[in-house]
């Protein structure tokens, strides 16, 4: 029994001789921390990325992220929304992904410039006002009552916002204070915007998207559920 147990020391100690050899002096050349840290870097191989390429690499990461868990058989998934310009440029990359025009489906939007969180219109002038202090109450003071002969007359604007991820925030910061029945609406010119959903992408087409996607930034992708295919 000893000698077994003397027998997987020496074979223990053997195999911590060889790794430390190996894992720590090989790389580094004989030298041990901390001078072995001083070749760690390579000064004249670092360099500045431009924003272009920041922005490429993030959206790249940013696909990859979101569609590594995709099913290998048949991805889907949806672009957008992209003002017509730039779907145009966006419609001519897809060129290299050889889909079918039965995978590549467009859906308008109308989207407006700004976006407004308000409570929907009162009856009249009154009941608004009775809401109003119902929003001091709550230490609410940005607000401003529409009196416009429109169908918005007595509505309440909360306030006014870019985008409609902005509007949808601060309408949430809102709720959580008590205030229920908020809407937000499209305000000033609209414009229309367009959906790309891409159906039935295998492996290869998926990576060339990431590619393609560097060029948009702005834009965000998502998973969507993929329609059955009549392929054989």
């Amino acid at each position: 029994m000893l000698k077994i147990f003397f027998w997987i020391l020496v074979a223990a100690n053997i195999v911590l001789f060889v790794f430390q050899r190996t894992y720590f002096d090989a790389p580094s050349s004989g030298k041990r921390e901390p001078e072995r840290l001083t070749y760690q870097y390579r000064e004249d191989k670092v360099r500045l990325l431009s924003a272009e390429e920041i922005n490429r690499a993030v959206a790249q990461a940013r696909v990859a992220a979101q569609t590594q868990d995709m099913a290998v058989a048949g991805h889907c998934v949806e672009v957008g929304y992209f003002a017509k310009t730039e779907a145009a440029g966006f419609a001519r990359q897809l060129h290299s992904l050889s889909l079918g025009p039965e995978d590549i489906t467009l859906t308008p939007r109308q989207e407006g410039s700004t976006y407004m969180v308000f409570i929907p219109p009162s009856p009249t002038q009154k009941s608004a006002e009775e809401k109003i202090a119902g929003l001091k109450e709550k230490g609410i003071e940005s607000y401003y009552l529409i009196k416009d002969q429109t169908k918005m007359r007595w509505a309440i604007s909360l306030g006014v916002f870019k985008t409609r991820d902005a509007a949808a925030t601060y309408a949430a910061s809102l709720e959580k204070s008590g205030l229920t029945g908020l809407e937000i609406a499209p305000r000033g010119p609209t414009v229309e915007k367009l959906l790309y959903r891409l159906d039935h992408l295998n492996e290869e087409q998926m990576r060339a998207l990431e590619s393609i996607m560097g060029s948009f930034p702005a834009q965000s992708i998502r998973q969507c559920q993929p329609t059955p295919s009549n392929r054989t």
